[in-house]
């Protein structure tokens, strides 16, 4: 590490790979645990705790989907965790699930829907 191999010069950043490597070899390799108390003091003012479970009955999913307010929103099965979704895309899927079936009904004689 002191020299480059390819071409033998000095390597200018020996130190700080030094460093680097003890670092890793105390730090990094030693397991750490964490409390929740801890863990929520940390990342509290920028944790999201939104979840929708893909169990719960269609209307419930809409009204949790309705509540959140952040970017992204955890999908749960049966409180596991299962993945991260974008709020865009939900509600892309939400517009999509209200209009389709509208669109694609057949119309009798052109008659316009009631307005709600």
């Amino acid at each position: 590490m002191a020299f480059d191999p390819a071409t033998g010069l000095p390597n200018k950043l020996f130190a700080e790979q030094i460093l680097q490597s003890d670092l890793g070899q105390k730090l990094e390799m030693q397991p750490r645990n964490i409390s929740l108390t801890r863990l929520e003091d940390l990342f509290l003012p920028v944790l999201n705790r939104d979840s929708i479970d893909l169990v719960w009955p269609p209307a419930r999913q809409l009204e949790a989907f309705l509540n959140s307010q952040g970017a992204f929103i955890a999908t749960t099965h049966q409180d596991i965790y299962s993945t991260l979704v974008s709020r865009a895309a939900l509600v892309n899927e939400v517009l999509r699930s209200l209009t389709l079936p509208e669109r694609d009904a057949p119309r009798a004689s052109g008659a316009v829907p009631p307005a709600s």
